[in-house]
């Protein structure tokens, strides 16, 4: 499992969960990074740079999960963002690919 969760794009984390979360009836959020000039990927968004990967929302429950490799690290704003999310009640998450193979996030979608 380990190897697996090493070898794991963010990318495919990402469709992971929202497949999974559709499923199971939460409503999402995600923005994917679009390829610009060259070969520089940008997402072009208004506001504050660091935004959560994933918004999900169902019932009274809102996850506000930032995705990461097993090696990646979060940037000052991002852990910003989670910081005020958690302040406004939501569950923040850092999410890797091996929180996907053990069931955890299976765990937290089947609330």
């Amino acid at each position: 499992q380990q190897i697996i969760a090493e070898k794991m794009a963010e990318s495919e984390l990402q469709n992971n969960i929202i497949d999974a979360a559709q499923k199971l009836g939460w409503r999402i959020h995600a923005e994917r990074p679009a390829m610009n000039q060259g070969d520089k990927y940008s997402v072009p968004i208004q506001g504050d740079k660091g935004f959560p990967d994933l918004i999900l929302i169902k019932g009274h429950t809102i996850f506000a999960w930032e995705l990461k490799s097993m090696k990646g690290k979060l940037t000052s704003e991002q852990e910003e963002w989670l910081r005020y999310f958690a302040r406004a009640g939501c569950r923040i998450g850092i999410i890797r690919p091996h929180d996907w193979l053990n069931g955890k996030i299976e765990e937290e979608l089947n609330l």
